[in-house]
């Protein structure tokens, strides 16, 4: 299980062209995948009880609130999930967006343009329109968002993925 069967996605799709993206790929700069379900072990809508036998966690205090946030061991790739007290894993967060990407290639750097056409669903005009980034609707799960944030030239700086129906914060 630790050899590499098929090379990460680390080029826009086709119709986002960009001069730079292909001229640094090599395997080792592959990426982890966040989607559309989870990060390897640790799913969306997984248990407390189950969620606490992933291997990843540092801590998994009690949820006796709404949610609490659960930390990872240095070496994840992902920092922390949500964890709800009614929904199980409500959110997963990447270590860095420019170490993790979507099945659908999307990573830091990419431009609105490049999500937009790998994201039909997402707006052009909606970079900065909701707290924290918008929302994007998560192709094979309709229980789930990307939840992306970009920075001031609309290039993305992060993003995590979330139950639709979250209820850890707004």
């Amino acid at each position: 299980m630790t050899t590499e069967a098929a090379p990460a996605q680390d080029s826009p799709p086709s119709e986002a062209p960009s001069t730079e993206a292909s001229t640094t790929t090599s395997t080792s700069s592959a990426k982890n995948v966040l989607g559309p379900d989870g990060y390897l072990g640790v799913e969306l809508g997984e248990s407390q009880p189950t969620a606490k036998l992933d291997a990843v966690f540092a801590s998994t205090p009690a949820v006796t609130t709404s949610c609490t946030s659960w930390d990872t061991i240095a070496a994840a790739p992902i920092s922390s999930v949500l964890m709800s007290a009614k929904l199980g894993i409500a959110g997963i967060s990447p270590r860095s967006a420019s170490s993790m990407q979507t099945p659908e290639g999307m990573t830091a750097g990419w431009t609105a343009t490049q999500v937009h056409a790998a994201y039909p669903t997402f707006r052009l005009g909606d970079t900065h329109e909701e707290d924290g980034g918008p929302e994007i609707a998560v192709p094979q799960n309709a229980k789930a968002v990307y939840k992306v944030r970009f920075d001031s030239s609309d290039k993305v700086v992060g993003f995590s993925l979330l139950l639709r129906n979250q209820d850890c914060f707004g």
